[in-house]
């Protein structure tokens, strides 16, 4: 197997281990913040791409152009993308599904928000044409 895939496949398995911990430690409302495990995921999707091709280049020999260099990171990402999606599908389905209720439950709250304010609702109706001669039931219904 090629050290950039390596890299690749244990990025992926660190960042599993990372949601995995945080799914078993945190509680409430921090369990839904987004912004650390999304910022953690791209840097370890960036750190396999860039150590796989550092590795890749000191066991070159030969020159190698940029199109090389793209083509060689790239196979640290794929697998990395490839294994961390499949996770992401079982975890959001099997292993967390309350996360969708409760963000489900969120964008209704957000959305009553703005419906019952006026001055956003004449905002929003504004804005799209076709909320223009609904009522608010018509459009939360879409």
């Amino acid at each position: 197997m090629k050290v950039t895939v390596k890299f690749g496949l244990g990025f992926a398995a660190l960042w599993i281990t990372y949601k995995m911990i945080l799914f078993y430690t945190l509680t409430g409302e921090a369990r839904y913040n987004l912004e650390v495990p999304i910022l953690i995921n791209v840097m370890c999707l960036l750190a396999s791409m860039a150590f796989g091709l550092y590795l890749s280049k000191r066991r070159q020999k030969t020159h190698t152009t940029a199109l090389d260099d793209i083509k060689s990171s790239m196979r640290a990402g794929v697998p990395y993308t490839l294994i961390v999606s499949v996770f992401l599908y079982v975890y959001y389905t099997s292993i967390d599904p309350e996360f969708n209720r409760h963000q489900l439950a969120e964008s209704e709250i957000q959305l009553d928000k703005l419906l019952n304010d006026p001055e956003q609702l004449k905002e929003l109706k504004a804005s799209n044409a076709e909320f223009e001669i609904m009522t608010k039931e018509e459009i939360r219904s879409q």
